[in-house]
């Protein structure tokens, strides 16, 4: 039984501004479940009006925002949902796919907002991934924030400058701190097209670490565009040391 359906506000579309519902939103009508649309999941008032709802079970699927620790760690449902990338879903796949359990053999890639889950996942869980690669990532949002260079929804992400600063989404501090006590962390791939819109964040990414990890680093003429990214995603098959004899998965 569905007790609550979350999903984006209405928006106003065309010339006409004419109020839209999300799909999701129309779907549950159709069901006749009842809705929720916070502006910001992030405001403690969602936070609470989520966390209070008499559910066993929270489904996420492309809602748009970064959910807060506090409802993806919430103690009835959330179990440290946000664990669940960077541990439990490598531990499936091992045992869904018969993949080595190595560290060496563990790499994590990621595009755009994906990019930035990829660095942060490597310099966050350096113990669990050996190569992490990122295509036109947001590598910096504090950067970001004091240029007014935005990702998409970016306080819904990452909340006020206040917050984000020394988070776990502050990747340059991060790395520092890691690097600080002497981590073994993966080797790290980046590439980003000169016309992205994120090209600055990338170039001071590059060069503040490159002398400090071990860092790939490509860019050239393109955009926030799939046609760079499929260039790139064949240089990282290239980087990644994919020939290596592997070792043999667990007997299942």
């Amino acid at each position: 039984r569905i007790v609550l359906v979350v999903t984006q506000p209405d928006k106003a579309r065309g010339r006409g501004k004419k109020v839209t519902y999300s799909p999701v939103k129309e779907w549950a009508i159709e069901h006749n479940l009842p809705v929720y649309q916070p502006d910001r999941i992030r405001n403690p008032e969602s936070i609470e009006t989520v966390n209070n709802i008499p559910a066993e079970v929270g489904v996420v699927a492309a809602f748009g925002q970064i959910l807060p620790k506090e409802i993806l760690d919430h103690p009835k449902y959330g179990k440290h949902y946000s664990d669940f990338i960077g541990r439990e879903l490598v531990e499936l796949t091992r045992e869904m796919f018969r993949l080595s359990p190595r560290r060496e053999d563990t790499y994590i890639a990621g595009l755009s907002m994906g990019g930035f889950g990829a660095f942060k996942l490597g310099i966050n869980c350096p113990e669990r991934f050996s190569y992490a690669a990122s295509f036109s990532g947001f590598l910096d949002p504090v950067m970001g924030a004091e240029t007014k260079v935005k990702s998409p929804n970016e306080e819904n992400n990452f909340g006020t400058f206040e917050e984000l600063k020394g988070s776990v989404n502050d990747l340059p501090a991060m790395l520092e701190a890691q690097l600080a006590a002497k981590a073994d962390l993966p080797r790290f791939f980046q590439a980003c097209g000169t016309e992205d819109f994120l090209y600055t964040i990338n170039v001071k990414f590059h060069d503040t670490f490159k002398d400090k990890i071990d860092l790939v680093y490509y860019e050239e003429p393109g955009g926030h565009k799939w046609a760079f990214w499929d260039r790139n995603i064949q240089r990282v098959l290239d980087w990644l040391p994919l020939d290596r004899p592997k070792t043999e998965a667990k007997e299942g």
